[in-house]
């Protein structure tokens, strides 16, 4: 992970995005990119001469500078810790932007959605459209909690299917650091020999020790599992597949993927 990005956004979580990407960035000597999609105002063409020129001109002049305070901090962040950085401020849709840098960096980084704090629909539902539509793997941050370390104890969710073989792939670089890999298969399908062995197996063969172990659920939906088992682990990371498909427009996560995201505890890397 040679390059890291970071979406810059004016919410109460930004200093723990920001902590992440730097725990991250030393740990590997990256770089970042910090990454500002600033909104531009649409105006209903019946509703333009109804707007006054100063309220437009406001808005713009409210959103540099909502930019240019979250690249401060940021640029101040890197500097502090002696982490090379660059800045790309773009007018324009976040989803569209990140999509496109995504294809050119190791690691995209970006925060929960907080159902408690409503912000602007396009950030509403961006964590979920961005892992699916991304080039690279995506870290989701918590809205809430604190994260002292980040991928010392990782928990790896696996259910043998093609995202989370790649999921693994992605964080293989994070996996080799940790002190210690689970692999966590819940309600494993009865036909699986020894639940998680090949995966195990195949991380060993790239220095990964990790132990495998596999959970049913009883009367417990399979993403309440998995996020209760996180705490059992003491894990400060999970890596799982993203589980959905991207048609058109419309870009929709499976149950347990969005159940995990809907209630996550720890920075989450997912690949689709």
């Amino acid at each position: 992970m040679k390059n890291i990005t970071l979406h810059l956004a004016d919410e109460p979580r930004k200093e723990a995005m920001l902590g992440v990407a730097v725990s991250l960035a030393l740990q590997f000597g990256s770089s970042l990119t910090g990454v500002v999609g600033v909104p531009g105002l649409t105006i209903p063409s019946h509703a333009a001469v109804r707007i006054p020129a100063e309220a437009i001109e406001q808005f713009q002049s409210d959103q540099q500078a909502e930019a240019k305070r979250l690249t401060d901090s940021f640029r101040n962040a890197c500097a502090r810790n002696e982490i090379a950085s660059q800045v790309l401020s773009e007018e324009g849709s976040p989803l569209a932007l990140l999509t496109r840098v995504s294809r050119s960096t190791d690691l995209v980084i970006i925060g929960q959605t907080d159902p408690d704090r409503p912000s602007r629909p396009e950030f509403d539902i961006l964590p979920q459209q961005l892992v699916l539509a991304a080039a690279c793997p995506v870290c989701i941050v918590p809205y809430a909690g604190r994260f002292a370390t980040v991928g010392r104890r990782i928990m790896v969710a696996w259910n043998d299917s093609r995202e989370a073989s790649r999921a693994v792939r992605d964080a293989m670089p994070l996996l080799r650091r940790a002190e210690l890999v689970k692999i966590l298969a819940v309600n494993p399908s009865r036909s699986w020999d020894i639940p998680c062995a090949d995966i195990a197996a195949y991380l060993a063969h790239h220095g990964v020790k990790a132990e495998a172990a596999h959970a049913f659920s009883q009367g417990i939906d399979t993403a309440d599992s998995l996020v209760s088992s996180l705490s059992d682990f003491g894990a400060d990371f999970l890596v799982m597949g993203a589980w959905g498909h991207s048609r058109f427009t419309e870009l929709m996560l499976g149950g347990v993927t969005r159940g995990v995201l809907a209630q996550m505890t720890v920075p989450t890397l997912l690949s689709h």
